[in-house]
């Protein structure tokens, strides 16, 4: 095998031990054949996998991602800020449909959670922390033991850690909560959770970041390539070719008068090359299409979060931003990613506020379907409605009530116009039969007056 062979394997195949007795005589000893091989594979004796080296994330990766990287941190404060824009509710169905009940105190605890924490804070956590890390907590306070709920909180999911349940009833036994000082185990009953169970072990759960740790590693790690280049490469910016080599103190005066003065750190020194000899700066990395990789990165990162390019302002999504997609990209986004949210954040409400608390009749709910995302145009609803009610299918009072008006109130009002209806019809049919009895030599009296003292109509009047 040739030379020129051997280096495209190093190129083409994945890197294995190398071992430089094994070199042909010409390449072992020569100056820079080493650093080549060890460039290539890291000075390592084998190829690392991406697993081996970034591992697999934690919810304290997450929280930090959402620190630092700007498309994970749009991506979940787009969700956090939209979670309170649907009405939130406690009722029950009934065969009227969903019967709102007008107030309740834990509506208001969660409008007031504790004196410092302002509105919706518990929703955007809970929301939150389930979609980036799989997991959102919310601790519960109580003003005596077993009591009432009397204060919220919310935890960072990395401060929590599960207690596994041996006996076979139940997923846990509580919380290990760190970031105290004793590291105190809460009771399950004590926590608010809404949770991405995984489907391989539903005790576990798993949010978007662990979907997009790769691209989110990768993004970071082009990112660092950047900077660390910028800062650490001394790129000449003019190189200077003489006939012969120069003195130091011929550089010196030279660069005074050639310096490029643009540029920081290293970057823009004058280099001199004199002779045959030749400098060049190996960037292994400079044919990579790094808008295309960055890109690639942000677009997966979007997928996992179920987010649209465009509602985060993202440069993919804006570069091909229409006014036509972009209202298709919002109702998607409404429809599609926050619908399930909302859904799964009632029923966590639901099950932790209500009958971990032994209600058992009420339930949250969010009021999403009033949202003009989710309207259905006025007309064509208006006429399906009235088809299905003209064919048997609804009673009036649900026509009423899917249209959005009260229908005990409404259905009032129409019986009263029906009455009201029915008086003045009876008139009319009065009034009618007057007018019949009334006619006196085909002349219509209309005011109902005696006219049988009228007598015939003149000579004058037929001209």
């Amino acid at each position: 095998m040739s030379i020129l062979s051997k280096i495209a394997n190093l190129f083409f195949t994945q890197p294995a031990a190398v071992d430089s007795k094994a070199l042909p005589s010409e390449m072992y000893g020569t100056p820079g054949w080493e650093a080549m091989l060890g460039m290539l594979t890291g000075g390592k004796a084998q190829w690392d996998t991406a697993n081996a080296i970034w591992g697999t994330p934690t919810a304290a990766d997450a929280e930090k991602a959402f620190e630092t990287h700007p498309i994970i941190t749009a991506c979940t404060n787009k969700i956090m800020d939209t979670v309170g824009e649907a009405r939130l509710e406690i009722g029950r169905d009934t065969l009227d449909g969903w019967q709102a009940t007008k107030s309740h105190p834990y509506l208001d605890l969660l409008h007031t959670p504790m004196e410092f924490i302002p509105d919706n804070t518990i929703l955007q956590a809970l929301a939150g922390n389930a979609v980036l890390t799989g997991a959102g907590y919310v601790r519960k306070f109580r003003s005596i033991a077993g009591g009432n709920i009397a204060g919220l909180a919310p935890i960072p999911t990395s401060w929590v850690t599960t207690i596994p349940d041996r006996s076979g009833k139940g997923y846990w036994l509580g919380y290990r909560l760190y970031g105290t000082s004793s590291n105190m185990v809460v009771p399950v009953k004590d926590f608010i959770v809404n949770r991405y169970p995984k489907p391989g072990n539903p005790a576990e759960s798993s949010g978007a970041f662990h979907a997009a740790y790769r691209s989110y590693m990768l993004d970071t790690h082009r990112e660092n390539y950047q900077i660390e280049s910028l800062v650490n490469l001394k790129v000449p910016g003019v190189v200077v070719q003489t006939e012969r080599p120069l003195q130091k103190k011929e550089k010196e005066e030279a660069r005074r008068e050639f310096r490029d003065k643009f540029g920081g750190g290293n970057r823009g020194d004058v280099a001199f090359v004199s002779g045959k000899g030749e400098i060049k700066a190996l960037n292994p990395l400079a044919d990579l299409d790094w808008p295309g990789l960055t890109g690639l990165s942000e677009l997966r990162i979007c997928n996992a979060f179920g987010m649209s390019p465009i509602i985060i302002h993202e440069r993919e999504g804006l570069a091909r931003a229409t006014y036509s997609n972009i209202e298709v990209a919002y109702n998607a986004f409404y429809r599609s990613t926050m619908r399930p949210i909302w859904t799964k954040l009632a029923n966590a409400l639901t099950l932790c506020m209500l009958r971990q608390e032994g209600e058992t009749r009420l339930s949250f709910r969010f009021r999403f379907d009033e949202m003009p995302a989710f309207q259905e145009d006025l007309t064509k609803k208006t006429d399906r409605l009235l088809k299905m009610y003209r064919e048997g299918l609804i009673p009036r009072r649900k026509v009423i009530t899917e249209l959005g008006y009260d229908a005990d109130k409404m259905l009032a009002e129409l019986e009263y116009d029906d009455a009201v209806n029915a008086i003045l019809v009876e008139r009319a049919r009065k009034m009618m039969q007057t007018q019949n009895s009334s006619e006196v030599n085909g002349v219509t009296n209309t005011t109902g007056a005696d006219t049988s003292k009228l007598g015939k109509p003149s000579d004058a009047s037929k001209t």
